[in-house]
Formats: C-alpha cells, sequence, structure tokens
C-alpha cells in the first residue's frame, strides 16, 4: 500500500501477523505545515485497549528518498507535541496570535531533509490513552510497542521499506532510546533468521538525556557552582559548600544502592537525599531548571506549554488530528511519572550498557547537550560518554576536542569517532532545537552523513555566559490598590528586614532565615534592584505566595512554640502553610515535622489506619477542599507513602461535593490525580460491597437458626445504600455489631466477623495498587527514610 492512498476522512487500518495483538490506524491531517503531507493516527495494543498516539510529517526536500526519522520526548511521561510545537516540528505555537491557525512556520524543522514521527508513549502520554486503565510502567517494556509500530508502518507502506532509520529524543530519552534501539536491533536478527526484511537502524541521536545515573549529580554541582556554564556561580556560597559536602556522601550512596548492586530500598534512600541535599538549593531559587540563564515561568517553565495545551484541547484542533481520548491534553502526565518511578526506572539498570551494546553492533551515537541546562546536564553526560566501556573506547579517547560552526560563528564543541561523537551547543538550554534552531538542524544534518566529528582541531574552551540578565528577589506587586497592612505578633522592632505576602507586612529578621534556610540564605544574597526597595529605612521583600501561609510559616519559626512535632497539637491551616512553604523554601526540620504531623492521619497500616483517634495531631478533616489540599502538597513533597489514605480520604466526600470543590475545578495540572481519585472512588464502592458479601451467603458452618439468620443478614445487606459506600473500611462499626448481633446466631456472628475482618484487609492491602502506588511494605520503608527513622 502506498501512504498516498490514505485519505482524510476516516482512518485507514493496518496490521501485522507477526503482531496478532496490534494495529495501526492511520489518516491524513490539514495539521500544521501545509507544504507538506501529514498523517495522525494511532497505534492500538494489546489488542486494542491501549491506543499510542502519533504525528508522521513527510519530508520537505525528498519525501520518497529521504531517511526517516522518530522523534520521542521524556518525562517519563511526556507528550511529543512538546517537540513538535516548540522544537524542531514544522510549526511552532503561535505565541502572539500572528496567525490564523494558531501556528507559526518553522523554517528550521528536522523534517527539512528527513521524514519524520513523533510519538506519544507510553499510553497514558499526551493523546495517548487505554480503555481500562492498563499501564505501561518500564523503559523495556515500552520498547516492544515502539518497535510493533515501526514494523507494522514500514512492511506495510513498502515506500519506506529499507530507508535509513534515526532514533531521536532529549530528556528521559536518554534512557529510553537506548533501549528502543536495542529492541530494534534484537528484532532485527530476528528478522534476518526467518528470511524477513529487517529495519535499517543507522543511529540514535540524544540531547541532554540522562543515561548514566553515576555522573548525574556531580555534573550539576559544577553547572550551580563551578563554571562549566557561566563565568560566576549563580548559586549562593553557603549552598554550595554544603552541596559539597553532601556530594562524596551521595556518590557512595548512589554506588552502594544503585549502581555496584541495585536495591531499590536503599537506591530510594540515596536518591532522596542526594535530591535533598544537592538539588533542592536549585528548586528553591526560581531559576528554569531546563536554563539557567532564564527563570522560570509557565508550566514546566516554558509559557509555550501553557499555551501548546490550549492549542491542542481546542475541539477543531482535536478533531483536524482524529483525537479519541476524552481526556484533555496534558504537557506530561504525573501518573506515567509516578508509575516509573514505581519501578526505579531510571536507576534499576544501567542505560549505558545499552548504549556500548548499539556501538559495537555498529550503530552511531550522537550524545549532544546545551550547555545552560540544568537538569540533564553537559558535564554529566561527558563524564559518563568519557568513561563509556566497549570496543571503542581507546579510539574515542584519544581524539581532540573540535570546534563547529554554523554561518562562519563557532556554535559548540565536538568529539568523536566513526561511530560515537559528544558535541555542545553553546548558550542552548535542555530543548536545544528550541534554543538555537540552525544549529541544531546542521547537527542533525551533519550526523545524517556521518560527519558531526569533523570540524576544525581546536583546544576545547569552557563554556560560558558573561551577559546573564541580573535577577532579583523582587516579585510582581500586587495591582488591588488595598494599602498593606501590619502583621502585628510578625512585627519585630529590632528586625532588619520587611517582607510582604499579598496585603500583609512582617518585619523579621532576615538573617534568622539564612541561618535555617538554603533558599532564603541564596535568595538574600541577591543583588537588589537600584534603587533597592525599602519600607521606610528597611529592605523590602515581597513573597509570591499567600499571606495565610506566609503568617503561618513565619509563626512556625519566629514562635517556634506555634508548631511543636508530634504528640503536639496543630490545626489544618497551619499543617497546610508548612508543608507548602517549608518545602519550597527548605526549611528541612519544619518540612519534616509537618509530614510527622501528616503521618498521625494518613498512616502506613491498617492498626495505624484504626487508632487514628487517638494518635492524629490535628483534628479530623471535614470538607473536600482541604482533604485535597493537604493530597497536593503531599504529592509535591514526594510523600508517596501517605498518597494512598489520603486518596482514599478523598472518597470519603460525595460526588457533588468533589466536582462542586473550587479546588478541585482549580486543579487543572492535577488531571492524571484528579482521574485516578475517580477511579478508586468506583473501586472503593465495589470494595464496599465485597465487605459485606457475607451478608448474602444463605448458610455459614455451624449455623443454629438459618431460617431466621439469612433472612436477618438479607435485611442487613438492603441496608448498604444508607451507609457511605465510598469508605468500605468504615463499614460496620461495633455498634452495627451489637445490633447484629441479636438477630443472628452466634455460629454465623463469629463467621460473619471473620469474614468481614478478612474482607477489610484486602481493601487495605489493595488501596496502593488501586491508587498506582507501590506496595505497603515500600511506601513504609520511603517513610522510615523520609521522616529520618
Amino acid at each position: 500500500m502506498h501512504l498516498s492512498l490514505v485519505t482524510s476522512d476516516e482512518f485507514t487500518a493496518l496490521s501485522h501477523p507477526r503482531f496478532p495483538n496490534h494495529q495501526v490506524r492511520i489518516k491524513k491531517s490539514h495539521f500544521c505545515d501545509p507544504t507538506v503531507n501529514l498523517y495522525t493516527g494511532y497505534l492500538d495494543v494489546d489488542a486494542g485497549a491501549k491506543h499510542l498516539f502519533f504525528y508522521f510529517f513527510e519530508s520537505r526536500r525528498n519525501p520518497d528518498q529521504d531517511d526517516m526519522m522518530m522523534w520521542i520526548n521524556g518525562g517519563p511521561g511526556c507528550s511529543s507535541a512538546m517537540g513538535l510545537l516548540m522544537e524542531l516540528g514544522p510549526c511552532s505555537i503561535d505565541m502572539n496570535g500572528s496567525s490564523a491557525n494558531g501556528t507559526t512556520w518553522n523554517p528550521h524543522s528536522w523534517n527539512e531533509e528527513a521524514n519524520i514521527f513523533f510519538l506519544d508513549q507510553p499510553v497514558g502520554v499526551g493523546f495517548s490513552y487505554a480503555d481500562f486503565g492498563e499501564t505501561v510502567e518500564t523503559t523495556e517494556e515500552a520498547a516492544k510497542n515502539v518497535h510493533a509500530f515501526l514494523t507494522i508502518f514500514f512492511e506495510t507502506f513498502k515506500q519506506f521499506s529499507g530507508r535509513p532509520l534515526h532514533l531521536s529524543g532529549e530528556s528521559y530519552g536518554g534512557r529510553y532510546l537506548p533501549v528502543f534501539a536495542s529492541e530494534i536491533y534484537d528484532q532485527n536478527q530476528v528478522a534476518i533468521r526467518e528470511g524477513r526484511k529487517p529495519l535499517n537502524l543507522q543511529s540514535v541521536l540524544i540531547g541532554n538525556g540522562i543515561t548514566d545515573i553515576s555522573t548525574l549529580y556531580p555534573g550539576r554541582y559544577e553547572v550551580e557552582c563551578g563554571t562549566a556554564s557561566l563565568d560566576v556561580p549563580f548559586q549562593s556560597i553557603s549552598a554550595c559548600v554544603r552541596m559539597k559536602m553532601a556530594l562524596p556522601r551521595c556518590q557512595k550512596a548512589m554506588e552502594k544502592g544503585c549502581i555496584g548492586q541495585f536495591d531499590s530500598i536503599n537506591c530510594r534512600a540515596a536518591v532522596n537525599f542526594c535530591d535533598s541535599e544537592l538539588s533542592s538549593a536549585m528548586w528553591a531559587s526560581g531559576k528554569n531548571v531546563y536554563d539557567i540563564s532564564k527563570m522560570c515561568e509557565g508550566e514546566l517553565c516554558y509559557a509555550e506549554n501553557n499555551a501548546i495545551k490550549r492549542y491542542l484541547d481546542l475541539p477543531e484542533t482535536r478533531s483536524l488530528l482524529g483525537v479519541e481520548t476524552p481526556a484533555n491534553f496534558s504537557a506530561c502526565s504525573p501518573s506515567v511519572g509516578r508509575n516509573f518511578a514505581a519501578h526505579m526506572d531510571k536507576w534499576a539498570v544501567p542505560t549505558q550498557y545499552y548504549v556500548a551494546g548499539l556501538l559495537d553492533r555498529g550503530i552511531r551515537m550522537l550524545i549532544y547537550a546545551g550547555t545552560y541546562d540544568w537538569q540533564c546536564n553537559w558535564v554529566a553526560n561527558k563524564l559518563w560518554v568519557d568513561k563509556l566501556e566497549w570496543s571503542g573506547s581507546e579510539e574515542y579517547r584519544a581524539q581532540e576536542w573540535r570546534k563547529w560552526k554554523v554561518d562562519g560563528r563557532i556554535v559548540g564543541e565536538v568529539k568523536g569517532t566513526d561511530r560515537l561523537t559528544f558535541a555542545t551547543i553553546r548558550e542552548a538550554g535542555h530543548m536545544v532545537p528550541r534554543d538555537k534552531p540552525a544549529e541544531s538542524l546542521a547537527m542533525r544534518i551533519l550526523e545524517a552523513s556521518g560527519d558531526v566529528q569533523k570540524p576544525t582541531v581546536q583546544p576545547m574552551p569552557v563554556i560560558r555566559e558573561t551577559n546573564m540578565p541580573a535577577v532579583t528577589a523582587k516579585v510582581a506587586q500586587l495591582q488591588n490598590g488595598v494599602e498593606p497592612e501590619r502583621a502585628l505578633d510578625l512585627w519585630f522592632d529590632d528586625a532588619e528586614m520587611v517582607f510582604q505576602a499579598e496585603t500583609k507586612l512582617f518585619r523579621v529578621s532576615g538573617r534568622k532565615l539564612a541561618s535555617i534556610s538554603s533558599a532564603f540564605d541564596g535568595m538574600l544574597s541577591i543583588p537588589q534592584p537600584e534603587p533597592p526597595e525599602t519600607l521606610g529605612a528597611y529592605p523590602l521583600i515581597r513573597m509570591p505566595d499567600s499571606a495565610s501561609d506566609v503568617s503561618y510559616f513565619f509563626r512556625a519559626i519566629f514562635h517556634p512554640k506555634s508548631f511543636q512535632p508530634p504528640p503536639a497539637q496543630t490545626d489544618v491551616k497551619t499543617l497546610l502553610a508548612i508543608l507548602r512553604l517549608g518545602h519550597k523554601y527548605q526549611v528541612a526540620d519544619l518540612s519534616q515535622r509537618a509530614l510527622r504531623h501528616l503521618a498521625t492521619a494518613y498512616p502506613t497500616t491498617l492498626g495505624g489506619w484504626d487508632s487514628r483517634s487517638e494518635t492524629r495531631t490535628f483534628p479530623p478533616v471535614r470538607n473536600f477542599d482541604d482533604e485535597f489540599q493537604l493530597l497536593r502538597a503531599a504529592l509535591k513533597l514526594g510523600a508517596t507513602w501517605a498518597m494512598p489514605a489520603l486518596f482514599y480520604s478523598c472518597g470519603a466526600y460525595s460526588m457533588q461535593e468533589i466536582l462542586s470543590s473550587p479546588v478541585w475545578i482549580g486543579a487543572g495540572d492535577l488531571l492524571i490525580e484528579k482521574n485516578t481519585c475517580l477511579l478508586g472512588y468506583a473501586e472503593q464502592f465495589a470494595a464496599s460491597l465485597r465487605m459485606v458479601k457475607f451478608l448474602v451467603q444463605p448458610t455459614m458452618e455451624g449455623c443454629e437458626r438459618p431460617l431466621e439468620c439469612y433472612p436477618s443478614k438479607l435485611t442487613w445487606f438492603d441496608m448498604v445504600d444508607t451507609w457511605r459506600p465510598s469508605i468500605p473500611l468504615e463499614i460496620w462499626d461495633e455498634s452495627d455489631w451489637k445490633r447484629f448481633a441479636k438477630e443472628v446466631c452466634p455460629a454465623c456472628l463469629d463467621q460473619s466477623r471473620k469474614a468481614h475482618r478478612k474482607a477489610r484487609l484486602a481493601v487495605w492491602e489493595n488501596l496502593p495498587r488501586t491508587y498506582r502506588f507501590p506496595p505497603w511494605d515500600q511506601l513504609e520503608a520511603q517513610k522510615a527514610a523520609s521522616l529520618g527513622r
């Protein structure tokens, strides 16, 4: 079949005898770039239960002869629509409203000389979806779907058969792509043995990827505290000292738990320690973690992501693309990310071994990195490529660094052999094609020809930028015209600084804040604007947080008796404020104290759940808004161990309370969590019926009065609808048992109690799985590590 025969009217379904449980559905579209043919569709997996969405753009030059390329974004859980609409696709999202169709022409698209796929994978990403909540939770599992997709496509559309194939992507693509390419290579050997034509895999391109976890944290330290990216380190000296002290311990823990011998619990504890000590200062700085020359703005730190979401959620856009999922578009899926994290996918398998295996079998690898990225930085990538063990490692190490140019300008450094190339792109962030479009296209074209590593020899310089825009601690002032007022209990006459949150003023000690918080230390050490903003004779710092949260937060710091650790009591509003701001401003003692309070109400054992009335340190939450806000705050802190109990507690409210909640309605960034909550709500209803299944058993062993007991039990079963069936653990308390005991014989009472206990335990044990979290034993270990015990 020729691709040109596919129409825009409806999907054309394609299947393959080797993949009886897969099919590809494809249609022509007029989306984005009118100068080339575009096709969109779905790969249906597992007998049609999972559906992976893709875009396919033909080449602008010669689609009948040019190479084939596939692009995948990272995450895990991020849509390739980000790559399409803000990086390397034929069109870019229109950010100023100048175009009629919502996009603008991209002259540096990677389809200038290649036919290119953009694939939303795994299921749950972008417009990909599952019919019954099925998931893909490891890279190795996802690889099988990618191979099936490419095989069906190439063998159906013979015009592409035998074309050189290049896999490309960024970020978590450093984990994805070596595994995907290895699956293709291994399956090619099977195809050759069976007399079938293999996929002509030629190369893999990874931009700012995460591949070898052993070099990640040293690289981040050099970007923040060294001169690897900027002339002058941007992180505060005190934060860098703490990071420097923690780095050896971090590396030792990573080697012991993740690298030398993988152990899920030890590795997770190592990662938690390293992130806490070596990443939290960066996250609190407000800088764009993907481009240290900018501040964070919009979803995932880029305003384009908000615009892309709005554009792809338009009914006319979805119709044009043939989108079938009822869910709104999300740039990245938290649920997919959590599922992969639950399997420790990033850490469990050394992905660099896949890279070495591909190189040894003749597959070219281009590892490139923008020098302004912190998240998956160029230093970490250089370090792992330098130490990679493969058959050409000595030849690679013997090569010298060379400068490479575009239009006569030096744009980066490169080093390589005919199989492995490492390249930097100066002044680019995590998304190189977005930041340096001409350079990235030139690099891609050079890679396809095998010539990336051949520019003129020059020593590799330190990559720096000296004209970084000034960054201040000032945030946008409110424009509501309300005169600020003092918070009287947080106005200290001997304090040297004034903070403003909304219309509240707080005169407190900046020195004390800096001494307990690296975030405040870094923020207050940044040069202030000229002339500096003051209130009277005192420096004024504006905070972007709510006045209520700041009041509770500062009160906990400057009136410490107001927020003591358990068993002292607190309240929900205080707890929410400390969870949010303690984490944001890196006051570790307060954050851990807040998590200990949270643990008293949202435990990890059934015994702890049943004894909450005696152990909890804050009053029971009585409204859905507060319950859901606690869930959001705990999610942000990574308190996974509290999630099953929190999600379960959200089910205690009626569907009307949930769907009409302002917090629920406003949580557009938590679409996956909201769907999970609703799915769990339905599962809890079903669990309630299983809890009282014993009531419909006609006879029980040893029953003394079957003609009386059975009708009584049926009467009780008919009362189920009068209970709260969405909270099965609370069905039947002691008062119910006392009344029930008067209506059935002792034998039926005893058997019923046993059946109820067994069913209740099963509900508890299944709770993490209901909400897509690891089992309780793993959550308990995470809790112990999180709470320091």
